[in-house]
Parts: structure tokens; C-alpha cells; sequence
């Protein structure tokens, strides 16, 4: 679920691009669960898609895959290691933060021009992208966009 604290979509972001992320999960703990995969579409305010990129990451070994969530994502070791191809949470990191980089040339020197994140339920995906994408989350905004909030208060409407 989100936090009461995660935005709306209607908010102005300070910077006038968005990074839509989703991630699939080895399980529901940032601290115990591996990230299997990271996805995210760059958009410019008006949502016009500026980049996107999704890849499959190997998981890393300090961490845990549980069997329901495999069964969810449809994780099976040997398929996910040729399709991830090397490609591990360090290359994950690397790679996200040089796409932002590139849109986003001063989000790792000025708070003011960080990232704004948007995400269906982003509590959780904002808790994996930083532990285990450190690089990539210092690079966002401290509020992240939730998209699961925002329907729940245009349902009460």
C-alpha cells in the first residue's frame, strides 16, 4: 500500500520530467528479497515517453527469492540468468543511473532537480530501487508519485 504521505498524481513536480519505475521482486522485504527485474519509462511532463529501458537482473546472492513470489514473476533460475545475460544489480544500478544522468544532468548534485518517481504502489518499489540500487535513489526525489493513492482518492470522489 502507499503512504499516506506519497503524492497524487496532480502534483507539479520541480523537475519537468517523470521516471515511471516498476520492479518485480523476489518476495515482499527490501532487506531479504532479491530485485529480479527494473523497468522504467523517462516522460516529459505531458507524458510523451523520452526513454525507456526494462531488463531482467540476476539476483543477487545475499539475497532470497520466495517460491510465491518466483511463481508470480514467473522466475525460474536458468531461463532468468540467459535472459538477464551478466546483467546483475550493480550493472542495474550503473545502468538506471546513466539513463537519468542523461535526462537528468544535475538530479545527483541539486535536491531541488531530483527525479520525481512514479509508481503503482511506490512504498514498495521506492524501498527495493534503495536498497539495492543506492546510485539510482539518491537521484530521486523524497516524495515519490503513487498511482495506486491517487485512484483511491479519485474513487472517493
Amino acid at each position: 500500500m502507499c503512504a499516506e504521505n506519497d503524492t497524487a498524481l496532480a502534483v507539479k513536480p520541480p523537475s519537468p520530467l517523470y521516471v515511471i519505475i516498476d520492479t518485480e521482486t523476489g518476495g515482499l522485504s527490501e532487506e531479504r528479497h532479491a530485485l529480479l527485474q527494473i523497468a522504467f519509462i523517462i516522460t516529459d511532463r505531458d507524458l510523451n515517453v523520452l526513454d525507456e529501458f526494462q531488463h531482467k537482473i540476476l539476483p543477487n546472492p545475499a539475497f532470497s527469492i520466495d517460491p510465491r513470489a518466483a511463481e508470480i514473476n514467473g522466475y525460474n533460475a536458468e531461463l532468468w540468468a540467459e535472459e538477464a545475460r551478466g546483467f546483475d544489480h550493480v550493472q542495474a544500478d550503473k545502468t538506471f543511473t546513466q539513463h537519468i544522468d542523461q535526462w537528468f544532468p544535475a538530479a545527483h548534485t541539486n535536491p531541488d532537480r531530483r527525479v520525481v518517481a512514479v509508481a503503482h504502489n511506490a512504498t514498495f518499489d521506492q524501498k527495493f530501487v534503495k536498497v539495492h540500487l543506492p546510485n539510482t535513489f539518491q537521484r530521486f526525489h523524497s516524495t515519490w508519485v503513487c498511482t495506486m493513492w491517487g485512484l483511491r482518492q479519485w474513487r472517493k470522489r
